[in-house]
């Protein structure tokens, strides 16, 4: 602010306190008290129905010493304000005089104290009946709470929803999406890369343009050769993919694909970011540039943890959708049963904690509570949002076309339909802030309020002062009472017309009573750049009156706004006590404040903001923006619409602030906040916040200073480090306090303590209850006893405050001694243990530890108990397979083959093994059974069929567990809304097609064999050429050794000659060829080079006919492939193509899409399986992929399953139609892979009903169509 500013505000504010001076010296007037007095301030702490009982005593007190006159300003908090405003509304008459209501409240036998005292439990006076309407307003504002999160919920969910949606719509079934995960996932890649541009175009400001530029270019070649790396290694597994091969380092080749492509993503922003920073350095400079740049990194950053947020909602809550789908379905088994093993644990557990809870044990009381329940709040907010999403996903994407009572036709209609009806009633509901209100707890707190406190002013005597003509107490209420006046009251139950008042009209200061100041907190947890914002306090004090509202330091202003002129005194002292809520001031946490929303515990307060101009307007979706805030604790600051307000404690709670601004000469404060331990924590907030904001300060003064001075005071004085729990005299604390224009005043505490003299009665109830006068504040309902003694002991502590007391505390503060605060002192010893106490903690932990041990000895009585079990199981599961197999082998058995007998032998195998973990050695023997089964069961009995069936798919998958994780991301890729196309039946004929393919076919085949043989003769005439070419080499060593004696004698002489050359070989026959090759003649010294030319030429002319066979077979082989897929797309055969449109119209003519999963025994079937798939897909059945499960069992160190002999579909209850049509077609069009053959699975193997399995035999087989 500048000087001008601070000129301006302090001239207004010196103007606002030359008003309140006028209205005080006209209360002053009317109360005959001297205007030259100082002026007293009262204020009444926060602390429930307990601080109301106790200042309710004080100030009778205070009016028996003929005092409370004195009172200028009464600051009240929370339940100060229910004593404040019933005392407040006594002078809410134009007839009443100061002297009639200082008697009236001092009088022990008031109509009022009776009211008063009668009324302790005021939140459900009328006991059972009142409790019970209570639990019902309770009720209602749970549901309506569930309600409106419903209503946010489903506009989040149908949000979430629709990029999912539209991206089906635009698939047609059969084709999956193209990237796994959610789409929401995908989007992530926009703001990392603008995230990455504007952290580059950060980097780059400042720097030399020739560095950067180099720099950034450098960065464009690391990234293009990144690129390139990843684009290979991605070509190389597709190679490998098509080819059927396996790389050996396929996990290292992915991952540097994967590695690479983000490297070379990432380094080739890097140019763009430096012309990012180039022009915003010329444009707005490089300060400025990397401010905006931050801020874009931090938005960015939001938007990428929403987006994965958004995507990780709608992958999880579609998984638990096609979960909850299936078990509704009886497709998946309920995993809700718990054995009596799990409940023993629990039982067990519980043993050990439950005594530890109970005890209270110093590890317990440590236990960060408020963080456990922050965590917990958001938990919880998730679990709800995920539920209500899965729902909707539910119906939404649901597999029949006409959902059950829904007219809505398709997923986009039913989406529509939620969409539409919820943005409807966000539009309708959305303007009225109001009705956040109406469905909290704040309507019922308020009435209850009204009628036992704010009540007290609708009597008789004032009736000729209003316009209405009912009362709820006859006669004056300040009268002493009597028969007649206590049976002529309504009762407190009855809602009665003038029991609560307009603010605007609640004006005790002009009948010679105080000025009210009403303190409540504004919360506020989001910077609004208005210099109120702290991110330790989260909010801003808020003091309220009928001379206007005051914020922070700030004097009242007076306020236009027409939802402030209609607000009433009951209103704002119950946002007062507002002590539960999402907003909580320094305490507000987004998960406790999710925690208390939902359970629908609220107490605080949306009101429309009063200093801002928006506040009178009614703004469309603001209660919904208002119930978010709420919900996660987001909370604006002053100059909002709105405003959420709460209990004045959350803020200041001894009242004393908003008299600190007034620099009233003396304070008096009843300190009621519960403090069992007798820290003064509320008084150490207050005297921060007085230095920081008022830039007053507080210090206590020695009572030894002015033990002169204070006489019969003396005893009754003490000091933060000398008041402590237990009983004593000391309860009275003074403070100097040390203004901002150096003035000073007093502070007088009375603090609730026990004296050492009490009447029986409150002696013997503070007996009973070792924490009185510091109760709990949880506790609201007072009894006769326990409101009689805090209303006692707060008459009897206030009993000496006079006016000599008044008029001597200046001079004790001026020369008293500043005390300082031991810090050891504040902190609570831990006091010593008596004897039974001792005795008791002994038996405590003695049963500590047999609860502990007991736990122990159940838990191993348990496990051995599983153990034992387990262990007979598997006995018996051996002995059953065992003799089963034997069964298998025997030759009586192949005789009678599948009947009834052997039905329930294998039934009972299948189900010993589902329920028990199998291990590898019984799943191959499972296997083995399968494999033995499959030749034996029946092909006429239906039933037997169908069983037989079923156990072979249970025994291939028996005891195997699945989470469904796969099934549920395949079904989530495959949804589609477009169906296939059909073959048409007016294409080219098919027989013609169908014709063509099989002579080309027939042509290839010959072009093959011609190839072959070319291929044989060629093989032949060089295997002649080399024997030519080695006899010939005989030969001539031959000659040489005959051309030479010298050498042949030495050898003689040396030992026996060698023996003469082997004649050569036969000549082998040639294989036929285009050109016939005569055997060779006798050898002559010159026919090794007339034989080996002529080899050499036959050899030369066999080449050439390889070639010309070869380029013969590639034309027609591809002229054959090109008829075969024409063939194929146009019917290949009328059987076919009514078999492939009846496929289409089983498998896609309805809102489900069904999923194959393919599974093959070696490498060798890939490309054939590949094949057969494609043309699966177009039928609109999606296909993941192909599963060879042989390398899937060795990576995971598994057995592999066993092996069908024949091509089977395993299909689900709700696939039969489907299935059978895929089989139907598929044995019409691929005959090549043998019979196709269906199976049932088994209702107790789980999984979805869309999904189906295709094993494939691992044998050669050729996947052409059939012709």
């Amino acid at each position: 602010m500048t000087g001008n500013g601070r000129e301006s505000a302090a001239q207004t504010q010196a103007a606002l306190l030359a008003k309140e001076r006028v209205l005080r010296d006209a209360r002053r007037d009317k109360a005959n008290v001297d205007r030259d007095l100082p002026a007293v301030g009262l204020a009444l702490s926060g602390g429930g129905i307990r601080s109301a009982t106790f200042c309710i005593g004080l100030m009778r007190a205070l009016a028996k010493n003929g005092v409370f006159k004195r009172v200028d300003y009464l600051s009240t908090v929370s339940g100060g304000g229910y004593a404040g405003s019933s005392v407040g509304r006594l002078y809410d008459s134009t007839s009443a005089t100061p002297e009639a209501v200082e008697a009236g409240v001092a009088n022990d036998q008031s109509l009022w104290l009776w009211w008063l005292r009668n009324n302790g439990r005021y939140l459900t006076p009328a006991g059972a009946a009142d409790l019970i309407v209570a639990t019902a307003g309770q009720l209602r504002s749970f549901l309506v709470t569930q309600f409106e999160v419903l209503v946010m919920s489903m506009a989040l969910s149908c949000l979430i929803t629709l990029l999912h949606l539209g991206l089906g719509s635009a698939l047609i079934k059969g084709h999956q999406l193209g990237l796994p995960g959610s789409p929401w996932w995908w989007l992530m890649v926009v703001p990392a890369v603008i995230a990455l541009t504007a952290a580059y175009a950060y980097w780059f400001l400042g720097k030399q343009r020739g560095a950067g530029f180099a720099t950034a270019l450098l960065a464009l070649g690391v990234g293009a050769y990144a690129w390139h790396v990843s684009s290979s290694a991605q070509d190389a597994f597709s190679q490998a993919v098509e080819l059927g091969k396996t790389l050996d380092n396929e996990g290292s080749v992915m991952f540097m694909a994967w590695l690479s492509g983000v490297l070379g993503l990432g380094f080739l922003l890097s140019p763009l970011g430096w012309l990012i920073a180039k022009g915003m350095s010329r444009t707005i400079g490089d300060e400025r540039s990397r401010v905006m740049l931050t801020h874009t990194l931090a938005r960015c950053l939001t938007v990428f943890l929403a987006l994965a947020a958004f995507g990780a909602l709608d992958a999880v809550s579609w998984y638990f959708s096609f979960l909850f789908t299936s078990v509704l379905n009886g497709h998946i088994s309920s995993p809700l049963g718990i054995g009596i093993g799990t409940v023993s644990l629990l039982v067990a557990g519980a043993r050990v904690v439950l005594p530890l809870l109970q005890s209270r044990s110093s590890w317990v009381k440590q236990l960060p509570v408020a963080q456990i329940a922050n965590i917990a709040g958001m938990v919880v907010v998730v679990l709800i949002m995920l539920m209500w999403l899965t729902l909707l996903q539910m119906f939404v994407f649901s597999t029949t076309d006409t959902f059950p009572g829904s007219p809505l036709p398709n997923a986009w209609g039913r989406w529509g339909g939620v969409a539409g009806t919820t943005v409807l009633f966000l539009l309708f509901n959305g303007f009225i802030l109001n009705q956040l209100n109406r469905s909290s707890l704040h309507p019922f707190y308020r009435s209850r309020l009204a009628r036992t406190f704010v009540s007290v002013g609708n009597d008789e005597s004032r009736v000729a002062s209003r316009t209405t003509t009912s009362w709820r107490f006859p006669g004056s209420i300040t009268d002493t009472r009597s028969r007649e006046s206590t049976a002529g009251v309504k009762q407190v139950s009855d809602l009665i017309d003038g029991d609560d008042t307009l603010l605007a009209n609640y004006k005790p200061h002009e009948s010679g009573g105080p000025i009210h100041l009403i303190n409540c907190c504004i919360n506020q947890t989001e910077d609004d750049r208005t210099g109120n914002y702290n991110a330790d306090r989260k909010g801003v004090n808020l003091t309220i009156s009928a001379l206007g509202a005051e914020t922070g330091t700030r004097l009242p202003a007076d306020i236009t706004n027409p939802h402030w002129q209609q607000s009433t005194l009951a209103e704002w002292v119950a946002i007062s006590g507002a002590a539960v809520g999402s907003g909580m001031g320094s305490l507000t946490k987004p998960g406790m404040a999710a925690m208390i929303f939902l359970s629908g515990l609220r107490l605080g307060y949306w009101q429309h903001g009063l200093l801002s101009r928006w506040g009178n307007m009614a703004l469309p979706f603001q209660k919904y923006l208002a119930m978010f805030d709420e919900m996660f604790a987001r909370f604006p600051g002053l100059q909002a619409s709105r405003w959420y307000i709460s209990d004045g404690g959350h803020f200041d709670n001894t009242g004393v602030y908003a008299l600190l601004k007034r620099k009233l000469p003396l304070i008096v404060l009843a300190d009621c906040g519960a403090d069992p331990d007798y820290i003064f924590a509320d008084v150490e907030n207050l005297i921060r916040k007085a230095r920081i904001d008022h830039d007053a300060t507080i210090e206590f003064i020695t009572p030894s200073s002015i033990r002169h001075l204070t006489g019969t005071w003396a005893p009754y004085l003490g000091t933060p480090d000398t008041i402590q729990p237990g009983s004593g005299n000391d309860y009275l604390l003074l403070a100097r306090i040390t203004y901002d224009d150096a003035t000073t005043g007093c502070l007088l505490i009375v603090k609730p303590r026990c004296k050492k003299r009490l009447p029986l009665d409150v002696a013997g109830y503070a007996d009973r209850n070792p924490t009185f006068p510091q109760q709990s504040t949880a506790n609201q309902f007072f009894s006769e006893e326990q409101w009689e003694s805090y209303q006692h002991l707060g008459s009897t502590l206030g009993s000496v405050i006079d006016e000599t007391l008044l008029a001597s505390l200046p001079q004790w503060v001026a020369q008293g001694r500043v005390a300082g605060a031991n810090s050891q002192a504040l902190s609570p010893d831990k006091p010593k243990l008596t004897r039974a106490q001792r005795i008791a903690t002994t038996v405590g932990t003695s049963l500590g530890i047999g609860a502990i041990l007991t736990g122990l000895l159940a838990a191993w009585q348990v496990w051995d108990g599983r153990s034992q079990g387990n262990t007979q199981e598997m006995t018996s599961f051996g002995g059953e397979a065992r003799a089963l197999m034997s069964d298998l082998n025997s030759d009586s058995r192949k005789a009678k083959g599948y009947d009834r007998e052997l039905d329930a032998r294998v039934n009972l195998l299948t189900n010993m093994a589902n329920n028990m973990s199998v291990s590898d050695e019984q799943r191959r023997v499972l296997s083995d059974i399968a494999a033995m089964l499959q030749d034996l069961c029946p092909s006429k009995d239906e039933d037997l069929k169908d069983s037989c069936s079923a156990n072979l798919a249970s025994l291939q998958g028996a005891g195997a567990t699945d989470m469904h994780f796969e099934q549920s991301h395949a079904d989530y890729r495959a949804f589609a809304l477009k169906s296939p196309p059909k073959m048409p039946a007016t294409a080219v004929t098919q027989s013609q097609d169908a014709e063509e393919a099989r002579k080309l076919a027939a042509q290839d085949k010959q072009a093959q064999q011609s190839l072959a043989a070319a291929k044989a003769v060629e093989q032949a005439a060089r295997e002649k050429l080399a024997m030519v070419e080695r006899h010939a080499e005989v030969l001539r060593q031959s000659q040489a050794e005959a051309r030479a004696p010298a050498s042949v004698g030495y050898v003689e002489a040396a030992g026996s000659a060698p023996p003469p050359p082997s004649p050569p070989p036969p000549p082998v026959a040639a294989a036929p060829a285009p050109a016939p090759v005569t055997a060779a003649a006798p050898a002559t010294p010159s026919a090794p080079d007339v034989d080996t030319e002529a080899a050499r030429r036959a050899v030369e002319q066999a080449t050439r006919a390889v070639d010309i066979a070869s380029k013969k077979a590639q034309a027609t082989s591809e002229l054959a492939e090109t008829a075969s897929q024409k063939a194929h797309r146009t019917g290949i055969t009328a059987d076919a193509r009514d078999a492939f449109n009846a496929a289409i119209t089983a498998c896609s003519g309805s809102s489900r899409t069904y999923i194959l999963y393919t599974q093959i025994y070696d490498e060798a079937q890939r490309a054939d399986a590949g094949a057969l798939i494609q043309n699966v897909s177009a039928i609109g059945i999606s296909t993941p992929g192909i599963e060879n499960v042989t390398e899937t069992a060795k990576r995971n160190g598994r057995t592999a399953p066993g092996r069908w002999t024949q091509a089977t579909l395993l299909y689900r209850a709700g696939s039969a139609d489907c299935a059978n049509r895929l089989v139907d077609y598929l044995g019409k069009a691929y005959d090549g892979l043998g019979p196709f053959k269906a199976y049932p699975m088994p209702a107790r193997m789980g999984g979805a009903a869309n999904v189906m399995e295709l094993w494939l035999p691992a044998k050669s087989t050729n996947p052409s169509p059939a012709n």
